[in-house]
């Protein structure tokens, strides 16, 4: 009986369990493909997603390249401030000792005309006591002429230093301005360097005649443009810019390098393309060194200049990226006799030219003065030996008169004397002696003697 039941049992159980799965499949059914749907859909935003972080992250690495590229901008714009600063305190060093050298030589001319002048008037002082104002006049007449030629001198080499002075500081700020230009002639420099290469020829030239004018450098004095020579085998050449140095020396300038490939590598957008456009920059520097080597031109007919010529780049950034990017860049242009040089070496190598000049010219004044200051001394020693003899002859003149005067006046029977008493004795006259010869000679005086009877 037992049995019975727990087999109805399981019968029972058994019916309710087909009786649920009959109700609940078609739920089931639903439920799973509701769950396939949703993993569907789940699987597409997992895809957008991705692709979303991939895009940032393409943008994060180029927001990354261009942040690295205005590091080394600023860096490079640091290092020229630096480089500048450094410039301008040489550049007022240089001024004070200028300012030092000049306050020294007024110092000693003063002293030594100081001590000439004393030396001269404790001398000569009884001497020139006895000159008349005429003939005084008339001898020093030529002593003054070149004294006040020698003051004009002086003055004139004065005012020049002091028109070098007032340059030099007008330089100093033109200086700094031109370090506050560099960054609002990017737009002008790109537009340029996108040009044809004539163009950039043209601007590189425009941009070495100003570093020429920041010089103090004197056109067609101390440099001349476009000099138009041959070379030792008979080849026509012209360079851009001769320097002229002391002792008939000089200095050859070039400035038409190709930045081109500069340009393109300024702005390139991956990569891939600066790099490459980097190796054309680097290329185009080394080709423009090997024709400028070819050239020879500190050999040429009339320039003497040392076995090497300046190869000016316009653009800091373009040599320092094209020496970064070779290393053996500077080597290869100097065992050709090529000296690179940039905007702030170039500008500091002509105002160190500039500078020698200034202190050449100082030496030629120095040399004039001192020979100008033997001739005066000359002079003057020639003017003191005259005066001397004029002195010497006005000693020997009072001396000779004195003894005439004695001979006439002074001693029994002088002749003043006599020839009164001849008058007195009734020789005609119509004129009279002078009193005081007659009290000296101790004759009577003629009107208060009375006539002798006839």
């Amino acid at each position: 009986m037992v049995g019975v039941l727990a087999l109805a049992a399981l019968v029972g159980i058994a019916v309710g369990c087909l009786i649920a799965w009959a109700l609940l499949a078609p739920k089931l059914s639903a439920a799973r493909a509701e769950i396939a749907s949703f993993r569907q859909q789940l699987d597409a935003a997992l895809a957008r997603e991705s692709e979303h972080a991939r895009i940032a992250d393409q943008e994060r690495q180029r927001l990354e390249r261009e942040l690295a590229a205005k590091d080394e901008r600023i860096a490079a714009l640091l290092e020229e401030s630096a480089a500048l600063k450094t410039q301008v305190q040489t550049l007022h060093e240089r001024l004070e000792e200028d300012r030092a050298y000049r306050e020294e030589l007024q110092r000693q001319l003063r002293l030594e005309f100081e001590q000439m002048a004393t030396r001269i008037l404790e001398q000569r002082s009884t001497l020139l006591k006895e000159q008349s104002t005429e003939t005084l006049e008339k001898t020093l007449a030529p002593l003054r002429e070149r004294i006040a030629a020698f003051e004009e001198k002086i003055d004139r080499a004065y005012t020049e230093h002091t028109k070098g002075t007032a340059s030099l500081r007008e330089q100093l700020q033109q200086l700094f301005q031109l370090n506050a230009r560099l960054t609002e002639q990017a737009d002008t420099l790109a537009t340029a360097l996108r040009g044809d290469k004539r163009l950039q020829g043209s601007w590189g030239e425009v941009q070495l005649e100003r570093l020429l004018e920041l010089s103090g450098l004197q056109r067609d004095v101390e440099y001349k443009v476009q000099v138009s020579t041959r070379t030792s085998e008979g080849d026509r050449i012209r360079p851009d810019v001769v320097v002229y140095l002391p002792e008939g020396k000089h200095l050859v300038v070039d400035s038409k390098v190709s930045l081109s490939a500069y340009a393109a590598f300024i702005e390139a957008s991956t990569d891939g393309e600066r790099e490459q456009h980097l190796r054309h920059h680097v290329q185009a520097v080394r080709q423009h060194i090997e024709r400028l080597a070819s050239k020879d031109y500190y050999a040429a007919e009339g320039i003497h200049s040392p076995e090497f010529v300046l190869l000016f780049m316009p653009i800091e950034a373009a040599l320092s990226v094209a020496l970064h990017a070779d290393r053996e860049l500077y080597t290869f242009a100097w065992e050709r006799r090529i000296v690179l040089t940039s905007t702030t070496t170039l500008l500091a190598t002509l105002r160190t030219v500039a500078s020698v000049w200034k202190h050449e010219r100082h030496n030629r004044n120095a040399l004039m003065i001192a020979e100008e200051a033997g001739k005066l001394y000359d002079k003057l020693a020639s003017v003191l030996d005259d005066l001397v003899k004029v002195g010497d002859t006005l000693e020997r003149t009072k001396r000779d008169y004195e003894n005439a005067m004695n001979r006439l006046c002074r001693g029994s029977g002088n002749v003043i004397a006599r020839a009164q008493r001849l008058v007195e004795l009734g020789a005609k006259a119509k004129k009279q002696l002078d009193r005081r010869l007659l009290s000296d000679a101790g004759g009577s005086d003629p009107e208060s003697t009375p006539p002798l009877e006839p």
